[in-house]
């Protein structure tokens, strides 16, 4: 069917130019059979194909998932659009998902699956030109027997005989082109509709960075010459750019528009520059009415910006506060979804990581299922739940997002197509962040009245100690101590820290790394054969026994300890590999550097008692400050103590 196209909206676009940075995986975009080539200059890339080449459509950037409209908007047909030159098979077809798979645990799935070409058409365009092919969506309810067989459903319209997927746990389409000649060529696509829009979006995509220059200025030049000055953006008038400059480095270094603005920020961590992008998108709410959270050491594909507003300008009424949220692919494995959504009890285990090559992973990430946050790499919120929520805590870095999205996400979309890349959480270890785990943990469960008994923090947290104590960590013992006192400290704590301050104090007690050089001038040597060897060493459990008997090793004088220095994974070990070790040298795989520890009975002591110490104050004032923080906490999320926290009122910046 051809339409009018001056009287469609755009939804999103069918894109064949990859981000390079993220290694040009063509597979999260188009699925190409024999004869087909990608040729790139300066008008974007193309797909050539020979005769009898194909390209398909079903992958995470590029299909189209008509179960999320059907739910969320007021779409009710889309228009598959291509822009095409030659003679071309085109096929539009339809995947579904029935049931309700757990995603998260690694157990067999069973579901019910159905795979349908609902149009097959012949297109000749000797010249380049569009076609166009429109698919109403219906939203009936599909019947299911008593042994999950489907009962079919035909219905009839101008343009196709064909089964109602009603409204599938999980749905979309995408479009596969065979070529009928050689010479044929693919230049992209678009999807559209007839719908009007329900509402009118501005968004401001928030960036807080603190002197990641490289990353921020590729990506806000990506969006400004793709969305914010391209003729064909859909979104030209509806996205602003506001980058949080926490360590003030990155003044001329930005387009000059008036639509990308730079805001010079204290340095307190991610919690005060997120926190500042808010306040900014608060003040101008007259015209901005949703802020997209983004991290600075990122990279991403602008076009998802496009298909998150335009799904935003077509939402029912009743989601209106509606999240959009953006999975996170891993730059050393760039088809892989690390996490989309997360729990924060039951050991804050990640959704949905899933190999997004595979067609059937695509509709178990559509799957919606409860969580409890989603983290601020890319997350899309609308303005109004300031004034209905307040701002997030000032908890500096870690917990951040975690805290304000239990408080605010009620209604959370997490939709193929909308992702980024970004660098493993777990590639760097840096001993000083077991502070603000610690410090953090206890607000977020102490504000939303989630600790489950003291005594439980209180073991939870000895264990913790201990366990680094064991590995002689003692820095890592050190943070999450100080950690814990500083919680105690109560609610006015908060109100009067300044977080740089705080940072630089921390981080003069951090652990030391080396490169493999540096180590090996140490007089340390790196072999990693051996370092894979320990780390799968299993004890005896006698060893075991004298390990705990001994508090390992910590009960006798280190004189009588193995001098010679051991090597372990500093991501993967456990202090039967430091007992009796007089030194122990922590290889990081992921960032190439290593830490040495050396026993100290002294030490451990030291910590030991300061250990019992805090124990005892959690055990007598654990209760009074818990309540303290669900009483008063909302005092450090209004925007007249943020303003103040942030020198917004008058004060230095």
């Amino acid at each position: 069917m051809n339409n009018n196209p001056d009287k469609l909206n755009e939804l999103s676009k069918i894109v064949i130019d990859t981000v390079k940075e993220a290694g040009n995986v063509e597979e999260m975009y188009f699925r190409a059979g024999s004869s087909v080539k990608r040729e790139s200059d300066s008008q974007g890339s193309r797909l050539v194909l020979g005769e009898g080449g194909t390209v398909s459509f079903d992958t995470y950037f590029n299909c189209f998932s008509y179960a999320k409209y059907l739910r969320y908007t007021n779409v009710k047909s889309v228009v598959f659009e291509l822009k095409l030159k030659g003679d071309f098979t085109v096929k539009i077809i339809r995947k579904t998902l029935l049931e309700q798979p757990r995603i998260h645990q690694r157990a067999p799935i069973h579901s019910i699956q159905k795979d349908e070409e609902i149009a097959v058409c012949r297109v000749s365009l000797k010249e380049t030109g569009n076609w166009q092919y429109r698919v109403d969506m219906s939203d009936e309810v599909i019947d299911m027997t008593a042994s999950g067989e489907l009962k079919e459903k035909t219905f009839y319209n101008a343009e196709e005989r064909d089964v109602n997927p009603g409204k599938p746990k999980s749905a979309m389409y995408y479009i596969k082109v065979i070529a009928m000649k050689d010479d044929c060529v693919l230049y992209g696509g678009r999807y559209l509709t007839d719908c009007e829009p329900s509402r009118k979006v501005c968004a401001a995509l928030n960036i807080c960075t603190f002197k990641r220059e490289e990353y921020v200025t590729a990506n806000v030049n990506k969006i400004n010459e793709n969305l914010l000055k391209a003729e064909d953006s859909s979104i030209k008038d509806n996205l602003m750019v506001f980058v949080v400059d926490n360590g003030q480095t990155l003044e001329g270094q930005l387009p000059e528009s008036d639509k990308i603005l730079r805001f010079p920020n204290r340095n307190y961590g991610g919690a005060g520059g997120f926190t500042r992008g808010i306040i900014e998108a608060y003040d101008r709410r007259d015209y901005i009415t949703h802020v997209i959270m983004c991290d600075d050491d990122l990279y991403m594909d602008p076009h998802i910006l496009e298909k998150m507003i335009n799904f935003l300008k077509f939402l029912k009424p009743e989601y209106e506060e509606l999240h959009i949220h953006g999975g996170m692919f891993s730059l050393s494995e760039p088809t892989f979804q690390t996490e989309a959504s997360a729990m924060w009890h039951h050991g804050g285990f990640p959704h949905k990581p899933l190999e997004m090559r595979e067609q059937f992973n695509l509709l178990l990430n559509d799957m919606e299922e409860p969580f409890d946050y989603t983290g601020w790499w890319l997350t899309c919120m609308p303005v109004s739940l300031v004034e209905k929520n307040g701002l997030p805590l000032p908890l500096f870095i870690k917990c951040d997002d975690m805290e304000y999205g239990i408080r605010n996400e009620e209604n959370v979309l997490v939709m193929n197509g909308i992702g980024v890349w970004h660098e493993a959480f777990d590639k760097k270890y840096s001993a000083h962040l077991e502070y603000f785990f610690t410090r953090n943990d206890m607000v977020i469960d102490s504000f939303h009245d989630m600790l489950d008994g003291n005594r439980r923090a209180m073991k939870l947290f000895t264990g913790r100690v201990l366990h680094h104590l064991f590995m002689h960590r003692y820095e890592s013992a050190y943070f999450k101590l100080r950690g814990m006192n500083d919680y105690l400290k109560g609610v006015d704590f908060f109100k009067t820290q300044k977080e740089d301050e705080l940072l630089m104090d921390l981080l003069s007690h951090n652990m030391k790394q080396y490169t493999e050089e540096q180590l090996n001038e140490m007089g340390y040597k790196i072999n990693l054969k051996k370092m894979r060897k320990n780390s799968k060493h299993k004890t005896h459990r006698s060893e075991r026994f004298i390990n705990k008997l001994t508090l390992y090793g910590n009960i006798i004088p280190t004189c009588l300890y193995m001098k010679k220095p051991s090597i372990v994974d500093m991501q993967n070990c456990d202090p039967c590999h430091f007992a009796f070790r007089k030194e122990v040298i922590m290889w990081n795989p992921g960032d190439g550097k290593g830490a040495v520890v050396k026993a100290s009975v002294k030490t451990f002591w030291k910590y030991f008692f300061w250990l019992i110490a805090t124990d005892i104050k959690l055990i007598f004032n654990g209760n009074r400050i818990s309540r303290q923080f669900y009483k008063r906490g909302y005092e450090l999320t209004t925007v007249e103590f943020w303003k103040e926290h942030l020198g917004l009122n008058g004060g230095q910046q």
